[in-house]
């Protein structure tokens, strides 16, 4: 079982946008872009059940954490 998915339960990959680690993209199984709520910094996906958001991180790849520490780490 996929442990990223989006609001509606289908599991998603998510990545950077570019070989050398920049943005933030996400794709469901066969590679269709996934249809995620976007943020200031990433994307909304689902991990466990929990609401987490999906950003860049600081020196590429991609981090994962609860949108609501997210929220307070941006604020």
């Amino acid at each position: 079982m996929a442990r990223s998915t989006d609001a509606a339960g289908r599991p998603v990959r998510v990545g950077n946008t570019t070989p050398h680690g920049a943005g933030v993209a996400a794709f469901y199984d066969g590679g269709m872009p996934a249809e995620l709520e976007e943020t200031r910094f990433g994307l909304i996906v689902y991990c466990d059940g929990i609401r987490c958001e999906a950003a860049e991180a600081y020196m590429g790849g991609i981090v994962i954490q609860p949108a609501q520490a997210a929220e307070a780490r941006h604020a």
